[in-house]
């Protein structure tokens, strides 16, 4: 039995190129081509079955998470896989979250969306190596973000958001009731243990790490 396939994206050339490299693929059958989310949920109402479908992220109308959350419950057996340029680590969780069963950087050959297609037909979760990269780093930060977190002191982290504030050595010593030598020895002490070189990379990484507002 042939693969239903249903693609969604907002630009004519390269729908137009997914779906010829799709049409003559053994096994999958193009039924479905929209720019549009509205022309997309229309079709679904009116009884296109598709079993697969390739999701742009930025459609003109709905954001592709939107209609992810729209569709997933209303159509369960249909098997999205995101395609986009989006590599956020972040993003991808919230749409693997949301239902989607696939993630794909637009730049994928025809072979990795292929083997994307299979295995969300055989109801598995398809992320290219790039992706699962991603995924990687992110996590990695995230456990050294929760670490360092521990490490720093409740008067370290009050320090922290007040460089961040853009507050000077000796205003944030009036402010917390301490010495101006003081607070540039916390200064340089979270300079040490965040492993930056100067006050911008400092504000640039805890903000990274989620230790600052």
């Amino acid at each position: 039995m042939n693969t239903k396939l249903t693609i969604v994206d907002d630009h004519t050339v390269l729908r137009n190129g997914l779906e010829l490299l799709l049409h003559n693929q053994p096994g999958i059958e193009v039924v479905g081509s929209f720019g549009t989310a509205k022309a997309l949920i229309a079709s679904l109402q009116q009884g296109l079955h598709t079993d697969v479908l390739l999701l742009d992220l930025q459609l003109p109308d709905m954001s592709g998470m939107d209609v992810l959350k729209k569709i997933t419950p209303a159509y369960p057996s249909i098997k999205t896989i995101v395609l986009t340029s989006l590599d956020s680590s972040l993003v991808i969780r919230s749409l693997l979250q949301s239902g989607a069963k696939g993630y794909l950087l637009k730049n994928s050959d025809q072979d990795e969306i292929l083997k994307a297609i299979q295995a969300v037909q055989q109801e598995e979760i398809y992320l290219s190596q790039e992706i699962k990269e991603i995924l990687v780093k992110s996590t990695l930060n995230h456990k050294t973000a929760l670490r360092i977190h521990e490490e720093l002191s409740e008067r370290e982290l009050q320090i922290l958001q007040l460089i961040a504030e853009e507050y000077t050595s000796p205003e944030i010593a009036e402010r917390i009731h301490l010495s101006a030598r003081t607070v540039e020895n916390y200064r340089l002490g979270l300079m040490h243990k965040l492993d930056v070189k100067n006050i911008a990379g400092l504000i640039k990484k805890a903000i990274f790490m989620g230790l600052i507002k």
